[in-house]
């Protein structure tokens, strides 16, 4: 985690296929698959709906999605602090890609600033929380708030900015004091069986042979054990073993191997997240469908612009769903981790350690080439 910290920092300071009439609307908690909040959540995909037709750039700081707390759930002190964490983490990052946006475009830095000084931080409840993603916020404004000549150099950002530079330092230190908000809820790694954890998120778990057949590096299935995957997974009433050929679908199609299915997994994809039923395998399907998506309606180039908010989208579904679930079972250490991850994984940026494009192509290197799925 430290390390996607440290990243966001020196880049910026950087189902099943339910019918819908299936689901009641029901009070928050509990087993209930899609609840009202839930369905509240949904409503709001109007927010991404113009995201196919942009070209360039757009700030994305000032849509945010923020997770809420279930009526009853207020005096929780753990759920209390998973959402305070969750929302933490989605500020920093979306104020993170607008400032990646400005590095690649150098463009409207007057509405970057105007945009990031807005930013509401209202949905970190706890104070203290609070108070530090307002000066991450207030950091970020200010390296932006300066004459163009002092941002640009040669018609590039400049990387050695003072204030960048010495604005990117304290931003980093922040970041780090986000672990005192993780300790009363995640659970203690020295006392926690890992190996099995992996083993419980790991699509692979449910397709022993996914990386060798179906996403890994070297992997070359054929047109025929695609199309039997595909129907296989539509008949599938496993949960977990269904998002797991998703998951392995989204490999097939994120790579050379090209077929006809790619919208309709994506449509899957998204139905399995839609559906507030909880699966350790959410996270990775989450970040499939990212990689997909990218690959079907935007690019890999450090020009094209990537949907986060259509992203941040499913992944507060996602979320609202693995908290849900903690809420009736507390002592699930696979769920509180997976909760972190989901919340600290960074949008798809333009810079980072990928050089020859935008980031979506190494997340999908990360996913499917190396089955890094935490």
């Amino acid at each position: 985690m430290k390390k996607s910290r440290l990243l966001l920092g020196l880049l910026l300071v950087f189902l099943l296929a339910f019918d819908g009439n299936a689901f009641g609307q029901h009070a928050c908690g509990g087993e209930a698959r899609r609840d009202s909040l839930m369905l509240s959540y949904i409503q709001d995909s109007v927010l991404y709906a113009c995201e196919k037709d942009i070209e360039g750039y757009r700030y994305v700081c000032s849509t945010l999605l923020p997770l809420r707390l279930c009526p009853g759930w207020e005096n929780d002190t753990m759920l209390t602090n998973m959402v305070n964490y969750y929302n933490a983490c989605h500020i920093y990052s979306s104020i993170s890609t607008d400032g990646d946006a400005y590095i690649r475009f150098l463009d409207a830095e007057k509405d970057l600033v105007k945009e990031i000084s807005a930013v509401d931080v209202s949905s970190v409840s706890d104070p203290e929380f609070r108070n530090i993603v307002a000066q991450i916020r207030d950091l970020n404004a200010a390296i932006f708030n300066q004459k163009e000549k002092k941002l640009q150099k040669n018609g590039y950002f400049n990387w050695d900015n003072k204030l960048f530079i010495q604005n990117n330092g304290k931003i980093y230190e922040l970041c780090e004091e986000y672990d005192n908000f993780l300790y009363p809820w995640m659970p203690d790694k020295d006392e926690t069986d890992t190996a099995q954890l992996f083993r419980d998120i790991n699509p692979a778990t449910y397709i022993p042979s996914l990386y060798s057949t179906y996403v890994g590096q070297e992997a070359e299935p054929s047109e025929e054990q695609k199309a039997n995957l595909y129907y296989s997974m539509l008949k599938e009433t496993d949960f977990d073993l269904r998002n797991a050929k998703l998951i392995a679908l989204a490999g097939c199609s994120a790579s050379e191997n090209i077929y006809d299915y790619k919208e309709s997994v994506l449509n899957e994809m998204e139905q399995s997240m839609e559906a507030g039923l909880y699966s350790p395998l959410l996270f990775t399907l989450w970040r499939a469908y990212r990689c997909l998506y990218n690959e079907v309606h935007a690019c890999a180039s450090k020009d094209c612009y990537s949907p986060n908010i259509r992203y941040n989208y499913y992944r507060r579904l996602v979320a609202h769903t693995i908290l849900k679930y903690v809420a009736a079972h507390p002592d699930d250490v696979t769920a509180r981790f997976l909760f972190q991850r989901l919340s600290a994984q960074v949008n798809i940026l333009r810079h980072g350690p990928y050089s020859y494009g935008n980031q979506s192509a190494l997340e999908r290197m990360y996913v499917f080439w190396n089955g890094e799925i935490w």
